[in-house]
């Protein structure tokens, strides 16, 4: 069932997988998916194979409900799918961020990975109306951005965003951003906004 349901991800996405009989394996050879981009990239799936790339990579996360929320459609069909077949994630999505809120509270995923320019309520916005909800404060947050400049990163940091991706991202390292950022606590994300505060403060001091 997996290598057939990898299989039609790959090809969809202008992929070619192929079988391999040689110890039994289903090996899957295609463009890694990332968001915005294609990188080579190995998946093996199959009894020794799970040993390499597919065990370290991917199997690590448990399974996980993610909201993802991007308004560019294709981009989001495809990650979405990835995280569903690669992460065994059960994926939820949305085009901007006020429907974004609207599936949150209507699903209340365990993560939600959020880009930042999209219409209505950006992703800044978003994240500061979970973190500013004590009933919604703790919810994990992963920011998925095409805005590669330090202070944008900072901001989405400073919103309260537990990670922030750089578009294009490998799904396998979104995947890891994701368990990263479900096993912190509290005190954790505490800990991440004094030292950015801290940071900012003395950047500050610097240049004045």
């Amino acid at each position: 069932m997996y290598p057939t349901r990898l299989a039609r991800f790959v090809s969809r996405n202008g992929a070619t997988a192929m079988s391999s009989r040689t110890e039994c394996q289903a090996i899957a050879i295609f463009n890694g998916l990332v968001a915005g981009e294609w990188r080579p990239f190995s998946v093996y799936i199959g009894n020794a194979a799970r040993k390499q790339i597919y065990t370290m990579e991917t199997a690590s996360l448990p399974p996980q409900r993610i909201l993802v929320i991007d308004d560019d459609p294709t981009l989001l069909a495809a990650v979405s799918e990835g995280l569903d077949i690669l992460g065994g994630c059960t994926v939820f999505m949305a085009r901007d961020g006020i429907s974004g809120l609207e599936t949150f509270f209507a699903t209340r995923p365990d993560c939600v990975v959020v880009d930042v320019r999209m219409p209505g309520i950006d992703g800044y916005q978003f994240v500061r109306a979970l973190r500013g909800d004590p009933a919604t404060a703790e919810t994990p947050v992963v920011i998925l951005s095409a805005l590669v400049q330090d202070h944008e990163q900072l901001a989405g940091l400073l919103t309260g965003a537990d990670i922030y991706l750089i578009k294009p991202v490998r799904i396998v390292d979104l995947i890891q951003a994701i368990h990263h950022a479900v096993t912190r606590t509290s005190e954790n994300r505490r800990q991440q906004l004094r030292g950015l505060f801290g940071d900012t403060a003395s950047s500050a001091d610097a240049n004045g």
